[in-house]
């Protein structure tokens, strides 16, 4: 009886604790919305916005319509447990269209040295090329 009395005052702290540090990351949350806000509207260079949040993080705002000239794709980065897209060409559509972009390479000759870089790709970033074009 006591250790099911001991395991059910452990569970209701562990419940409080954990509604406690929700109710502060809401309030954090909403700290945060605030402080951008008011650094946006504050913003000498009307539509864009750096706001750091801690040591290595930043809020960004900016006016542009960025899109990716090369498309999104699967994978630009190939290394031993990690692959993904790191590497983008972004453009903004409003002034600036892309014509074409390089494909990239299949996945067959990116993984045939196990990953990147290798023989055939020098570096472990894939190369992203685009033509592009002005809009006006």
């Amino acid at each position: 009886d006591d250790a099911l009395a001991a395991l059910a005052a452990a569970t209701r702290e562990l419940e409080n604790h954990r509604a406690g540090l929700e109710r502060m990351r809401e309030n954090a949350a909403g700290l945060e919305d605030e402080i951008v806000a008011r650094a946006y509207a504050a913003s000498p260079s009307p539509g864009w916005l750096a706001v750091p949040v801690g040591s290595s993080a930043m809020h960004l705002r900016h006016p542009l319509a960025l899109v990716s000239a090369c498309g999104y794709p699967e994978f630009t980065n190939y290394v031993g447990g990690f692959a993904g897209s790191l590497d983008y060409i972004w453009c903004d559509s409003s002034a600036l269209a892309s014509v074409a972009s390089m494909p990239m390479p299949p996945l067959e000759s990116v993984t045939a040295e196990t990953a990147l870089p290798n023989s055939e790709f020098p570096s472990d970033h894939l190369p992203m090329v685009a033509d592009l074009r002005f809009v006006h």
